[in-house]
């Protein structure tokens, strides 16, 4: 039995546990008491030095493993050793069982995983409604960066597909240590993106070479809320936007859909395909101040160059909303007042585009 001031309230040890390891690791005086509840026990005891040097031992062959895996991490294969050596120091191994959902799209980020051994899939990407590819990823890569740099829920879901092995960052240490790898780990962010792309998931052969390239291409902008990125009837501008903070909408004049494209989502890569005068059937505004990779179709064609290697466009998922879009005030036309209240009058209207009320 396990007591403190004579009380039993500790629980018992059987055979094969330990107990007193703290004592050993801080130096303290132990503050409770072990009392045999049978006649005769038998223990093993182990000093405190001898001790120490085991659990060191063990320490520095964990750090080494870890520093292993963290050497092969394209991501990291840059860094001085003294960076890889505190990077190593920060991280957690965490195990998942094949078929557990790591990370849900959604949830507040915070954790940066790097894969030691296993496969994940990333699934179910960006929050609006562009659809992108599913990806999978294997030992030395990297995922869960996106919600922490930018300090926004998780964009997509992962799940391991067999039994993984990670090395965890929370986020604390991560906004530590992210200031020698924040470029690093943007590159990679863009890498990945591209290749939930459904442009480029499809694409021929596609080399890491080419992706890597690709994504210096890209760069960060921001635009002002009320832009127009696509007009209806006019030619689309020749890039892909990559949504990394705020809000796309994205409708026609004649079906009426709206598509709302946020952080994780992308618009644009049917202009890549398109030909150069093909007018836009879309109108893309954004809602507010938005964010954004922009990747150029000049730029593509100077790293893949022949554009007949890609994949097909993807699509957007099923509308959420099929009411014709009034953008503005010069868009209705008033018909008579229906009623009025606290917020002012309540009037009939018609688009002018469309003539429905």
């Amino acid at each position: 039995m396990i007591c403190e001031d004579g009380q039993v309230c500790h629980g018992s040890v059987s055979n094969g546990d330990a107990f007193g390891e703290l004592a050993l690791l801080s130096g303290k005086e132990c503050d409770l008491s072990v009392i045999s509840r049978t006649d005769r026990a038998v223990l093993w005891r182990l000093g405190q030095d001898v001790f120490r040097n085991v659990v060191a031992r063990q320490k520095r062959n964990e750090d080494a493993d870890i520093i292993k895996v963290i050497r092969k991490v394209e991501l990291f294969q840059d860094l001085s050793e003294m960076h890889i050596q505190k990077f190593a120091e920060c991280v957690t191994r965490v195990r998942f069982d094949e078929g557990e959902v790591i990370v849900r799209k959604g949830e507040a980020g915070e954790a940066f995983y790097i894969i030691e051994s296993g496969s994940v899939k990333v699934y179910d990407i960006g929050i609006g409604d562009s659809v992108s590819t599913d990806h999978v990823l294997e030992a030395g890569d990297s995922f869960g960066e996106n919600a922490l740099l930018m300090d926004e829920p998780r964009t997509a879901s992962a799940m391991a597909l067999t039994d993984v092995t990670t090395l965890v960052m929370d986020r604390s240490t991560f906004e530590t240590c992210i200031g020698e790898l924040r470029d690093l780990i943007d590159l990679s962010s863009r890498r990945k993106a591209l290749k939930t792309l459904p442009i480029f998931a499809g694409a021929e052969d596609m080399t890491e070479a080419e992706y890597s390239r690709l994504a210096e291409c890209m760069k960060e902008i921001c635009i002002k809320e009320g832009t127009k990125l696509a007009n209806i009837g006019k030619p689309y501008p020749k890039k892909v936007w990559f949504v990394r903070k705020g809000q796309i909408i994205v409708y026609g004049n004649k079906s009426g859909k709206i598509y709302n494209l946020l952080s994780g989502d992308y618009f644009g890569e049917k202009s890549i395909l398109g030909d150069a005068d093909h007018p836009s059937s879309h109108e893309a505004v954004c809602e507010d101040n938005v964010t954004a990779w922009v990747l150029n179709k000049e730029d593509i064609e100077s790293v893949i160059v022949d554009l007949d290697r890609l994949g097909t466009a993807g699509s957007y998922r099923k509308s959420k909303q099929t009411t014709n879009i009034i953008t503005g005030l010069v868009d209705i036309k008033k018909h008579r007042v229906l009623g009025q209240g606290g917020f002012g009058k309540v009037w009939l209207v018609e688009s002018v585009a469309t003539g429905e009320p």
